[in-house]
């Protein structure tokens, strides 16, 4: 949506190009393209790790589990922060993780100037008829934690499932 209306001009484009507060980070230079796709090379392990893998020392610090969800937590700060860095060059290998979604919700709400989730009631939600309001977790900044936390009716989420599967 945001390439057909012009707010992102290439998936190809550097995320530095719309972030600006990620100059000279070790993520600047990531595209769109390798976010959405889950190739950034960033060095975190989601799954199968041991319990002390990059995921839980940045989500606990920064995004906050039970019982003191969203208390205190900060997802700029921490991926700003983010000390573990790349484990290899972009676009090389799938890895699974919610910092991906989370980097490309901090493009949409440059772009768009307002928090995501406004942005997908405007430009999805409601387009597509949903019939209930949903819900989207965020951090105590209230930025959208982007890689989790939605939730809505078992039928909206139906109709999102037909958008995708008609490719929109």
């Amino acid at each position: 949506i945001a390439l057909d209306q012009g707010k992102i001009q290439s998936l190809d484009d550097r995320i530095d190009a719309y972030v600006p507060a990620l100059k000279n980070h070790p993520f600047a230079d990531l595209t769109l393209r390798n976010l959405l796709n889950m190739t950034s090379g960033i060095d975190i392990c989601e799954a199968f790790c041991t319990p002390n893998n990059g995921f839980d020392r940045y989500g606990y610090s920064q995004i906050g589990y039970s019982p003191q969800r969203g208390q205190g937590t900060d997802q700029i700060k921490g991926l700003l922060e983010f000390k573990w860095g790349r484990s290899e060059p972009q676009g090389q290998r799938f890895n699974y993780t919610d910092l991906n979604p989370v980097l490309f919700a901090w493009v949409l709400e440059s772009v768009y100037q307002q928090p995501l989730a406004r942005i997908a009631e405007a430009q999805l939600w409601q387009p597509m008829g949903a019939e209930a309001d949903a819900t989207w977790l965020t951090d105590s900044k209230g930025f959208t934690f982007s890689g989790a936390g939605v939730s809505a009716t078992l039928r909206d989420w139906a109709r999102l499932g037909l958008l995708v599967a008609n490719e929109g």
